[in-house]
């Protein structure tokens, strides 16, 4: 077998199918002579042609095990173990939840295990025995038989499929607590690059890092100043020695809580040109209060235009693209495909909104999309670039679909 460096300083290298077929061509002409005939419908071509393949799938197959020790190019437990040392938990796929109301003859008991549907057909199991009190009310947790995200929302769990005596009616009060689906490869190597410094502090990536850590943040963007005097960076008014954070997502305690031990002593925060918040925080060993400032994205609305070709399926392209931008936009494609979608800071790109809708409407042929400022039209296909303390808005209305 010809020998080979997988490995060198640009990284990983797999050879070319030719030279491979070359150095099998040769080995077979130093052992049979050269007036050897290489034809591929001979004998002795069909054996190197299938020496040549078996060489090269083993030359893919170890690349494909030396880019597993490489974060951005390792796959499936690979890359969890890799995410495991930065002390990322991968996130698995979990199961819809909610609370019943049962309503039957009094005192009955409801075992563990009744099935009951909703109106799309999902089926729940209880989790808990019940018994009925003296008005034939009760309650008990039920669980979706299928893992991954349901949506079911209040009033709508209604049908008993396999019941107990004395049981007559159920519902959920409230919405459904949704499960989640399992995080893919793409999500979870965006996430550990997003918290990989979160095991740090007094620096501005663990700063990020651990905002990004707070339940519900789905986009953060940070500034420093470790200078002595006020500097204005990304158009932001910055103290000397001072922080600066724009959290899309999660609750301002929450955020303000994170913030104030992440930023480090000493170090002053600054409000910009975002919706400011000013969260009062007490110390809880200290019990100093503390003022934590940081921003909300204002919203900027944006316009776009979509150019398609009608290639006859039977297909609404207004709604279907509409819907496939606006999952792009609120980050409902972060989970599958790692695209974390239009939140504070991110420019607005037509090759984006383009691959959001060929990842989800592949047989939609787009041929041109084009975007622009809602406060000043003028659509193009250049990039819409967005301060550090803004945020692209889009709804339904925003979006236009042009079929030709």
């Amino acid at each position: 077998m010809p020998s080979y460096q997988y490995i060198n300083s640009t990284g990983v290298i797999i050879p070319d199918t030719s030279d491979t077929l070359e150095q099998v061509q040769n080995d077979f002409i130093a052992v049979l002579g050269e007036n050897l005939s290489l034809n591929p419908s001979t004998p002795q071509g069909v054996m190197i042609s299938s020496i040549t393949n078996l060489i090269d799938f083993i030359y893919n197959n170890n690349a494909l095990v030396a880019n597993q020790i490489n974060p951005f190019l390792s796959q499936g437990f690979f890359l969890r173990s890799l995410g495991s040392l930065t002390q990322t938990p991968y996130i698995g796929a979990t199961y819809t939840t909610a609370i019943l109301s049962l309503q039957g003859m009094p005192n009955s008991i409801v075992p563990e295990g009744i099935l009951v549907s909703n109106q799309t057909g999902d089926i729940f199991k209880s989790l808990y025995q019940v018994t009925l009190d003296d008005s034939g009310n009760g309650s008990t947790t039920i669980q979706a038989l299928d893992i991954g995200a349901i949506t079911s929302p209040a009033g709508t769990i209604t049908n008993i499929i396999e019941g107990a005596v004395g049981l007559e009616t159920v519902t959920n009060a409230a919405d459904a607590l949704a499960g989640s689906d399992t995080e893919s490869d793409y999500a979870y190597r965006q996430r550990r690059i997003d918290q990989i410094a979160s095991n740090a502090y007094y620096n501005i990536n663990a700063f990020a890092s651990n905002l990004f850590l707070v339940s519900g943040v789905v986009g953060v963007q940070t500034l420093k100043n470790d200078t002595d005097e006020s500097v204005i960076e990304a158009n932001v008014l910055l103290l000397p020695h001072s922080v600066y954070a724009c959290v899309d997502g999660g609750s301002d305690i929450d955020v303000a809580t994170v913030a104030l031990i992440a930023k480090g002593d000493g170090v002053n925060m600054n409000n910009g040109g975002g919706i400011n918040k000013s969260i009062q925080i007490t110390d809880p060993y200290s019990a100093v209060p503390y003022t934590v400032l940081f921003d909300r994205p204002n919203p900027i609305d944006i316009l776009v235009k979509v150019y398609v070709t009608d290639n006859g399926a039977s297909v609404d392209y207004q709604d279907e693209i509409t819907n496939d931008i606006l999952n792009y936009a609120n980050g409902s494609l972060f989970s599958q495909y790692g695209l974390r979608g239009l939140t504070a800071g991110v420019s607005v790109s037509v090759f984006q909104l383009a691959q959001a809708i060929q990842i989800q409407s592949p047989r939609i042929f787009i041929n041109l999309i084009q975007i622009t400022l809602a406060s000043s039209i003028s659509y193009s296909t250049d990039e819409i670039v967005l301060n550090v303390f803004e945020k692209a808005n889009l709804d339904s209305s925003s979006i236009q679909v042009i079929v030709g």
